[in-house]
């Protein structure tokens, strides 16, 4: 049986909604998983929680889920299906540049997702389609497959140790503050306060780092 098969069963008894006699299909399940991780946390998906977010048991949720793993790959894939891969032309920077900001992008609208994936890495559909088109961009452009495999695992690993970063309800400023240093004891970094360059968001430092990656900008322009 595949992955994708065992996380939903086609065959699998209707569940009322809530309230209602319409049944708790896979999609209205999916909905609501993932505003119980918008709203408590990767942590706070269980089975029994969803169940009672749903007003429902967990027994029925396992009639369309095999079991926790199931849910989260489905629902982490529900959502990596939503990414904008629809690139326009350009070079095989801009293109990746865009893929990896919209993944970002994504991930942000649900901060709390973000552990799931380092939790369960996503092999559904909806992230594999993102990876075709990436690795199709590089090996178009003259890169060998290893190194292409090399860039993608590399711009992958950077978006999702950012987006982790990012939590519901918290604030997104880079850890980078360095306000209050003394300018006795640590001038260079009280040369930085002074400049008013930081702290910076975490949308605006994933974004510069990413142009330094794929060296659409270069420091070397930065220096006097």
């Amino acid at each position: 049986m595949t992955s994708q098969s065992s996380a939903v069963s086609a065959t699998a008894p209707a569940m009322r909604r809530p309230g209602s006699r319409q049944p708790l299909d896979p999609e209205f399940i999916l909905t609501a998983a993932l505003d119980v991780i918008d709203t408590h946390g990767a942590e706070g998906l269980t089975m029994r929680a969803l169940a009672t977010h749903l007003e429902s048991g967990t027994t029925t949720l396992y009639r369309h889920f095999q079991n926790r793993a199931a849910l989260i790959a489905a629902v982490t894939d529900r959502v990596l299906g939503k990414v904008n891969t629809a690139a326009p032309p350009g070079t095989w920077q801009q293109v990746c540049k865009f893929l990896a900001q919209q993944l970002f992008d994504t991930l942000a609208a649900h901060p709390n997702l973000a552990p799931l994936l380092i939790e369960q890495p996503p092999t559904g559909p909806g992230r594999l389609a993102g990876r075709e088109q990436f690795l199709a961009v590089l090996l178009r452009d003259g890169f060998t497959p290893d190194v292409a495999g090399r860039l993608y695992g590399t711009l992958s690993h950077y978006v999702l140790g950012f987006a982790v970063q990012l939590r519901a309800h918290a604030e997104v400023t880079s850890t980078l503050d360095i306000s209050g240093a003394d300018p006795i004891q640590f001038p260079a970094t009280a040369k930085i306060v002074a400049s008013g360059a930081l702290p910076i968001t975490i949308a605006q430092e994933f974004t510069f780092g990413l142009d330094l990656i794929l060296g659409i900008d270069r420091l070397g322009d930065h220096r006097r």
